[in-house]
């Protein structure tokens, strides 16, 4: 349950559409947020243009916190990236960090269709350094929670220095991240960091990383960026991409919908505070509302001049249970403790299943599940055929 600081009585997480403040945080980098992130595939104006980016939180169509985007437009235009590459919609998976692009279906609540879908991870590389529940993977410090999604590794406990990993995730407070997703990967060359440019006796750093060959697109100093290459010694990084996250194409949204989810990264002053790297005004709201570091909010509004006008302010429980849900057909099944959708492993052994519907169970029959994250494991509290 959240918190609405409007008018401070509890209310039910409606369907909404939440946008994730992922904002950028570093061991090397500057002081302070940014203006606001690339908004670049933000939707026209008129009134029912939709922008979420945030972790995904089901499948059937993709779900990003209660709002379901049918992707069959953004999949045929070949306008789903994962790190800047063309995928297929199959390669989404949950916790992934994505931007989504679209429209609201007119008269069904909780329904849009996407025109374009973005998915971007903050790091990638080796673990240095794992102490008091908090990893180091190119010089940022991750947190992982209850609700975090692992693939390949069972939790916290299975991680190990030296191990090569992908992080999506949300700034948390001033500095360092919380992961939505870790995966465990062969690759361990390829090195990926999110945070400030910073440039030092003639030579750009990210983090900790040195930054050297042609770089593929300018780098200025202050600028949030997350940057992809080829490091040998975990010191120095050969860049091979450069994608650039902050700009102001927020009024291409004036009329559309929008809400944010993320920790709030800087104190209530004159009326704004940062929210990730997102600028929100919240002085339209009545009462006045307090803001505190580090807290988990949900904001919603409208954009002008590259700020957030929010008319709503939520306070979300950060232990608060995750629901995550799945409709698919079951990729392989072993038993009920035991199979895959959409690339996850469920274990619905302690969800009260017809005995009819469990003997249907196997490969290639299509579900709906509904649980929440346990390591690398979905544990199914609801279970149907779809």
């Amino acid at each position: 349950m959240k918190r609405l600081l409007v008018s401070g009585a509890p209310i039910q997480r409606r369907h909404a559409l939440l946008l994730a403040a992922a904002g950028i945080a570093g061991c090397g980098g500057g002081e302070g947020g940014g203006s606001g992130t690339d908004t670049g595939a933000l939707p026209g104006t008129g009134g029912t243009g939709i922008f979420a980016a945030g972790p995904i939180s089901g499948f059937g169509s993709v779900i990003l916190k209660g709002i379901k985007f049918d992707d069959q437009a953004a999949s045929d235009a070949g306008r789903i990236l994962v790190d800047g590459v063309r995928a297929a919609s199959d390669a989404l998976r949950l916790g992934m960090v994505a931007s989504v692009a679209g429209q609201q279906a007119a008269g069904q609540a909780g329904q849009a269709t996407a025109s374009s879908i973005e998915v971007w991870s903050i790091a990638r590389g080796r673990v240095t350094q794992i102490e008091n529940g908090v990893l180091t993977v190119a010089c940022m410090s991750i947190q992982t929670d209850a609700t975090t999604v692992f693939d390949g590794v069972s939790g916290l406990a299975g991680l190990r220095e030296d191990m090569a990993v992908v992080v999506w995730g949300l700034q948390a407070g001033t500095t360092g991240w919380k992961a939505t997703r870790l995966a465990r990967v062969v690759d361990a060359t390829t090195t990926a960091a999110t945070g400030r440019v910073v440039v030092d006796g003639g030579h750009f750093y990210i983090n900790d990383l040195r930054l050297y060959g042609a770089a593929p697109a300018p780098l200025t100093e202050g600028a949030w960026v997350r940057v992809q290459g080829q490091s040998v010694d975990g010191e120095r990084l050969a860049l091979e991409s450069v994608q650039v996250l902050q700009g102001d194409g927020t009024a291409a949204v004036a009329d559309g919908l929008v809400e944010i989810e993320g920790y709030a990264t800087s104190e209530l002053r004159n009326g704004q505070f940062q929210l990730g790297q997102w600028l929100v005004d919240v002085s339209a709201i009545n009462p006045p509302v307090v803001v505190t570091l580090g807290e988990r909010l949900e904001a919603t509004g409208t954009f002008a001049n590259g700020v957030l006008h929010a008319q709503t302010l939520h306070i979300d429980q950060d232990d608060e249970a995750h629901e995550l849900e799945i409709e698919a057909r079951i990729e392989s099944f072993t038993s009920l403790a035991n199979f895959v959708l959409r690339g996850q492993r469920c274990d619905a052994s302690g969800a009260a299943i017809p005995e009819g519907v469990a003997r249907r169970l196997t490969q290639g029959v299509k579900v709906k599940v509904i649980g929440s994250a346990s390591g690398d494991v979905l544990v199914v509290d609801q279970l149907e055929l779809a």
